[in-house]
């Protein structure tokens, strides 16, 4: 299932904060839904998984950072290359980038 490795990383953050699946009952996701979502089952809804996220204190953007195994998505990346170039006051790079 394409959404396995979404509630992999939800258990793995889960577990090192010390959240147990009836935690989340509390703000409508219960423990059986969480578990098949864990499993990669079922997927849950964007509003309940950002509702979990934010009970453990993690932002959208570090949970996409840990299902992308810590790398850049490519607009991440072309913005870091831009960074990089103007602060170098490369201007070869800026307009290869440009084009």
């Amino acid at each position: 299932m394409p959404y396995k490795r979404y509630g992999e990383i939800f258990k793995k953050l889960r577990e090192q904060k010390n959240f147990s699946l009836s935690h989340f009952s509390e703000i409508g996701i219960s423990k059986a839904s969480l578990s098949r979502f864990e499993l990669g089952q079922t997927m849950i809804s964007f509003e309940r998984l950002d509702s979990a996220l934010q009970e453990m204190n993690v932002t959208l953007a570090e949970y996409e950072h840990f299902i992308n195994n810590f790398s850049m998505d490519y607009k991440e990346e072309f913005l870091e290359d831009i960074i990089l170039a103007d602060i170098a006051d490369d201007v070869d790079k800026l307009h290869k980038l440009y084009l």
